[in-house]
C-alpha cells in the first residue's frame, strides 16, 4: 500500500533523515514548510522512483521557486494539497 509521507522538518532534524529512510516503492513524498530546504540538501537521496512533491508557496517564501529543483520533484499548490491527502489510504507527517 503505497503512502504519503508529508515531511516539514529542516535537513537537519532527525525525523527528515527518518523520513527519507521510509520511503519505499510507490510512495510519495511531499515537502513543506522548511521540509523545502531539502531540495538544496546533496545528501537528499530517494529512491529512483520516487515520487516527490513540494508546495509552491513554501518554495517561493524561501526563495526557491526559481531555484534549480530536481528532476522528479513538481511543485503543486494549496488546492492540490487537500485532493492529494485523498488519493492515499496511508498518511505520514514528518
Amino acid at each position: 500500500m503505497p503512502t504519503l509521507h508529508i515531511l516539514n522538518k529542516d535537513p537537519d532534524h532527525p525525523r527528515f533523515s527518518a523520513c527519507i529512510d521510509a520511503l519505499r516503492q510507490g510512495d510519495t513524498l511531499l515537502l513543506t514548510e522548511n521540509g523545502v530546504l531539502g531540495l538544496l540538501d546533496e545528501a537528499l537521496q530517494t529512491p529512483a522512483d520516487a515520487n516527490i512533491k513540494a508546495l509552491a508557496p513554501d518554495l517561493a517564501a524561501r526563495g526557491l521557486e526559481t531555484a534549480p529543483v530536481k528532476p522528479n520533484v513538481a511543485a503543486i499548490e494549496f488546492s492540490d494539497f487537500v485532493p492529494l491527502t485523498l488519493s492515499f489510504e496511508k498518511v505520514v507527517c514528518w
